[in-house]
């Protein structure tokens, strides 16, 4: 005899074996055991940039699945419907850097408890830079000036040599310099990064500086 559509559980089987010359009427009985279908549970969610919204796909490898899932982002919980086997969200304002997602599915008449760990990481933004130098001669100002995307925050580094000059780009985006002896100086600009945008540094820049002009002197 085959059963089917059964849901998980055990059940009682009662067999009766009617009176049937030379043998008496009895009867058998049984436990019949039928599982939960085991849950695959899989977490879906794409590495993003900062300022932008991640979906988060949870499958529970049975589209007859029904209930909840709890979602545990960063230690907040989010309780989930299932929906032909699936649960989403949306997680939206995250910083950059390393997160995990806990799911955990406690079932339902059909379907096993389970649980699934996701990690993920949430990118910055790449920082282009370039610089543009006015050099000024020997004893006069040097002027360079920063280019970046205009979100970028935080503190630019201008070295020249061996000199550091800090820009903070809350302020302005340039920096005067006062190089007082003639030569040629190695110029680079390093952006130390901020929430959203990583660090990034200019190649170096050799920057020639004149010797200052020497006063003409007339003796009558």
């Amino acid at each position: 005899i085959n059963i089917s559509g059964l849901d998980a559980g055990e059940y009682t089987v009662i067999a009766y074996l009617t009176e049937v010359y030379p043998y008496g009427a009895d009867q058998f009985e049984a436990v019949l055991t039928v599982s939960k279908f085991e849950t695959n549970m899989t977490i879906d969610v794409a590495n993003v940039t900062v300022g932008e919204n991640a979906k988060v796909t949870i499958d529970l490898g049975n589209a007859k699945a029904t209930g909840k899932v709890i979602a545990i982002i960063d230690g907040e919980e989010k309780l989930l419907t299932v929906y032909k086997g699936k649960a989403t969200t949306t997680i939206k304002q995250i910083e950059a850097g390393d997160h995990n997602i806990v799911a955990i599915y406690n079932g339902d008449d059909n379907c096993a408890a389970a649980y699934a760990v996701k990690p993920f990481e949430i990118l910055k933004n790449d920082a282009p830079i370039s610089i543009n130098i006015t050099p000024g001669k020997a004893g006069a100002i040097t002027t360079v000036n920063v280019t970046l995307p205009d979100e970028a925050s935080g503190v630019v580094l201008i070295t020249v040599d061996e000199d550091i000059y800090a820009i903070s780009l809350n302020m302005n985006r340039s920096v005067d310099i006062l190089i007082a002896e003639p030569g040629t100086y190695n110029v680079t600009a390093i952006y130390l990064g901020d929430d959203y945008y990583y660090v990034n540094a200019t190649d170096i820049i050799p920057v020639e500086i004149a010797d200052k002009a020497v006063p003409a002197i007339n003796i009558t």
